[in-house]
């Protein structure tokens, strides 16, 4: 609310800015490949490490999910005249992501 020198209001401030459609997605994607990656974990660990080709599948999907949540988060990001709230969430999840899925991946060519 702004508020004069007299003490009295005079209104609410509105402005034109609103919720980045692209940082949304990258939300949502940043989520949709941290779930992935917390299933294929429990279902790897379930099965006493034998993956399979369909859980591979699965961790290489929600890699490119991860990528491109990070391409629409700075998408998001660059967007001025929007809300910067969900586009860094974005980022930050897609950055756990791709971390997550970059370690699975180093530790199994390495065969940690």
């Amino acid at each position: 609310m702004v508020v004069s020198m007299a003490g009295k209001s005079k209104g609410y401030m509105f402005t034109s800015k609103k919720i980045s459609k692209y940082g949304i997605m990258s939300t949502v994607l940043g989520i949709t490949s941290l779930a992935a990656f917390a299933a294929a974990n429990v279902i790897c660990f379930g099965n006493r490490g034998m993956a399979g080709e369909r859980l591979g599948g699965v961790g290489l999907v929600a890699l490119l999910f991860a990528v491109v949540c990070l391409a629409f988060s700075v998408k998001g990001i660059s967007e001025k005249e929007d809300f910067q709230l969900f586009p860094r969430v974005g980022l930050a999840l897609g950055i756990m992501a791709l971390c997550a899925w970059g370690a699975i991946i180093y530790f199994g060519v390495t065969g940690l």
